[in-house]
């Protein structure tokens, strides 16, 4: 999901509206608007598919070993107490009906759980199947805006030229200045070998 609005976001974003007609534009705004749609849709049941939105889903379970024992036992002594009232019932038998209806409750509970947390991420992803072929048709006007935008210029203003002018002026002085200290350096190297040459002649 994260990547969806970010590429929409990119798209809307880098869009050239000043440079494309009405059409182009409709054609753009209308897929990417049912993506966006779509992608809400998709994060909403997705969201109920994990805890049904805040509500969550409930489910049964048979109480611990030790708690079905001690009923056990006491439906044992009830129906042994009470044995004159109903003949032909025992504990052992009533124990196994209330195990086999609780189980029975319980296993359809849950199992409608399970069947509409995979209800909900169904839709959910059906929702985000289309949320992405959505952000991919929006890409058709969206490339062919790029590759007919034109390119940018870039207009430089010079606020400060006087302050531009001398520091080129002292530029220019300094290569003068330069140029000539190394032409003196020059003139000083060749008097300096004339002199020396003309002592070893001499």
């Amino acid at each position: 999901m994260t990547v969806i609005f970010a590429v929409l976001f990119y798209v809307i974003s880098e869009y050239d509206f000043t440079n494309s007609v009405l059409l182009e534009k409709l054609f753009l705004l209308i897929f990417v608007l049912l993506s966006s749609f779509f992608s809400i849709l998709s994060c909403y049941y997705l969201f109920k598919s994990y805890n049904n939105l805040f509500k969550g889903y409930e489910y049964r379970g048979l109480p611990f070993a030790s708690e079905l024992i001690k009923y056990k036992k006491a439906l044992e002594e009830y129906y042994s107490q009470y044995q004159a009232s109903y003949s032909g019932v025992n504990g052992d038998s009533e124990f196994e009906k209330y195990l086999i209806n609780k189980l029975a409750e319980y296993t359809d509970r849950n199992t409608f759980n399970n069947d509409l947390k995979s209800k909900f991420l169904y839709i959910s992803k059906r929702y985000l199947f289309i949320a992405i072929v959505s952000l991919v048709l929006s890409f058709i006007p969206f490339l062919f805006n790029l590759f007919n935008k034109p390119d940018k210029s870039y207009q430089i203003e010079i606020k400060n030229i006087e302050a531009l002018n001398k520091h080129l002026l002292n530029f220019e002085n300094y290569d003068r200045r330069t140029d000539k200290s190394n032409i003196t350096a020059r003139g000083d190297t060749t008097t300096s070998s004339s002199t020396t040459s003309s002592r070893q002649d001499n």
